[in-house]
């Protein structure tokens, strides 16, 4: 028996509480909630059971990435493996397609890295997304051959704590 269902919020959970499940295919996993991709997990209780996952990049914080792709205990027991693919890899698509899709996200830093090349990376704190580090990060500052300097500094300041 197949299931299909949409698992947009928190309460879908409620879909798959009780199933025994051999598979199951979550899509774009990194918009999913994470309490139903554990219940979704806990389903899998037949022998060989597998789950099957697929998602773009978001935050390299993102649980996902922190408790999945990122555990290296999982992949050296064996229970998980990663793949990445790139528009490139899809060879149903045009070179003029990938083309357009990469001209899309031109300027846009985060999607582009996420989005074509399939970087975990923060958009939080992103304020100058024009900012090139190679054009505007100096060890050493010529200052004859500027007329003027300005200079902005940003300091930051992090707390934790430890219960």
């Amino acid at each position: 028996m197949v299931y299909i269902f949409g698992a947009d919020n928190i309460e879908s959970q409620n879909k798959i509480a009780g199933l025994t499940l051999q598979a199951i295919l979550i899509d774009e996993a990194s918009r999913c909630d994470k309490d139903f991709f554990l219940m979704a997990l806990s389903r899998l209780s037949e022998d060989e059971a597998k789950a099957f996952i697929t998602t773009n990049p978001d935050n390299y914080s993102h649980w996902l990435k922190v408790d999945y792709i990122d555990n290296q205990r999982l992949k050296d027991n064996s229970k998980l493996g990663v793949w990445t693919f790139y528009l490139e890899d899809n060879k149903t698509l045009s070179e003029d397609y990938i083309q357009s899709i990469k001209e899309a996200y031109i300027g846009k830093p985060t999607e582009y890295a996420r989005l074509i090349e399939a970087k975990w990376v923060s958009s939080t704190g992103l304020i100058y997304n024009k900012f090139n580090n190679e054009e505007n990060t100096f060890s050493e500052l010529d200052l004859d051959k500027y007329d003027s300097i300005d200079i902005v500094v940003i300091m930051v300041r992090v707390m934790l704590m430890f219960s």
